[in-house]
C-alpha cells in the first residue's frame, strides 16, 4: 500500500489558503481589473517564495519529500506570471 505523502497535502492546503486570501484582497481591495489581478499575482509571488523557504528548511540530502513542494512553488510562479502578463494586457487595452 502506498503511503501518502504529507508533503504534498501540506503544500496544496497551502495552495488553497492562498487562493482565499488572494481571492479576499481582491474583492476587497481591486478597485479596478488592473488592480485585482496584480494583487493576485503578487500573492501568488508570495506562495511561491514560502514554496521555496520552506522546501529550503525540510530539504535533506537524498530525501524526495521536499519535490511536491517545489513543484507547488513553481506552479505559483507561472500563476504569479500569468496574472501579471494579464494585468498588462488589461492596462494597454484601456
Amino acid at each position: 500500500m502506498h503511503d501518502p505523502d504529507p508533503a504534498f497535502y501540506w503544500s496544496l492546503w497551502r495552495a488553497i489558503l492562498a487562493a482565499i486570501l488572494a481571492t479576499v484582497l481582491m474583492a476587497c481591495y481591486g478597485a479596478s481589473a488592473t488592480n485585482a489581478l496584480l494583487i493576485g499575482a503578487n500573492v501568488a509571488l508570495l506562495y511561491a517564495l514560502g514554496m521555496m523557504l520552506s522546501a529550503r528548511s525540510i530539504y535533506r540530502p537524498r530525501a524526495r519529500s521536499h519535490i511536491p513542494v517545489l513543484r507547488f512553488a513553481e506552479a505559483g510562479s507561472a500563476i504569479a506570471i500569468a496574472l501579471s502578463s494579464a494585468a498588462l494586457a488589461v492596462r494597454a487595452a484601456s
